[in-house]
């Protein structure tokens, strides 16, 4: 007897997601709201045979995120990740940072972006 895959890990989702917020979200990095794992988004579990696609936290399958896309609509649902954190290319100014000129360095701000649920 043969056992099914239930699911495949967040690699599978990446194109859907970045479509959507457009970043390849491979890059971040998930903070479980549930159990409070800081774990790559490409480790997560995912589940798309449904009509959407479900996140699952592989540490304790609490659901991060839900994404449905319908024809006219994207539904979106990231509650269930109390973060993402989500590294900048290494030529854009983070969010918050003064553009680089002759007296500062990229190297003077994080170049990080932090989405939280919490805030």
């Amino acid at each position: 007897m043969m056992t099914e895959l239930t699911h495949v890990d967040g690699n599978a989702a990446a194109g859907a997601f970045a479509e959507v917020l457009g970043f390849d979200v491979t890059t971040a990095t998930l903070t479980c709201a549930g159990c409070g794992r800081f774990g790559p988004f490409a480790e997560s579990h995912v589940y798309h045979r449904a009509p959407g696609i479900v996140v699952r936290c592989p540490g304790c399958d609490h659901v991060l995120a839900r994404l449905v896309q319908t024809p006219t609509d994207v539904w979106l649902d990231l509650r269930g990740a109390q973060s993402w954190h989500i590294p900048f290319p290494s030529t854009r100014s983070p969010v918050g940072c003064a553009p680089q000129t002759s007296w500062t360095r990229w190297g003077d701000c994080t170049n990080i972006a932090v989405i939280s649920s919490t805030w």
